[in-house]
């Protein structure tokens, strides 16, 4: 079974940062959606310096988000818009490069209505 679901994690799609956050918060801003990207690409960029798993959850996510300088309101709205998702991704290239597509998502629902994300952006 796990081999079966290695094999069609494979044949999903690669994303760039900005087009995972678009999966990940469909209803979110440009500025929202900017913001949730550049949270992937701080926990990648880390995750690859120090040699961690390139896994990357929700969790991560919004650590990243947290440790942002903007305005408190600001943050709780990004975190807030991310909290219905439960995600897990991963980088797939040995290095990070901006505006690659590299991300490859390996589970997403939304918590609230339980339903699957498409993994296609149109």
């Amino acid at each position: 079974m796990k081999s079966v679901k290695n094999a069609v994690a494979a044949l999903a799609p690669l994303y760039t940062s900005a087009q995972l956050a678009k999966v990940l918060v469909p209803k979110g801003s440009n500025w929202t959606v900017d913001h949730v990207a550049l949270a992937l690409e701080e926990t990648t960029i880390w995750s690859l310096e120090h040699k961690h798993t390139l896994r990357i959850e929700r969790a991560d996510v919004v650590r990243e988000v947290k440790e942002m300088n903007m305005a408190t309101s600001s943050r709780d709205d990004i975190i807030a818009q991310l909290e219905d998702a439960e995600f897990s991704c991963e980088w797939e290239l040995p290095q990070y490069q901006a505006e690659t597509a590299g991300f490859r998502l390996l589970s997403h629902a939304s918590k609230s209505t339980g339903a699957h994300a498409p993994t296609q952006i149109a």
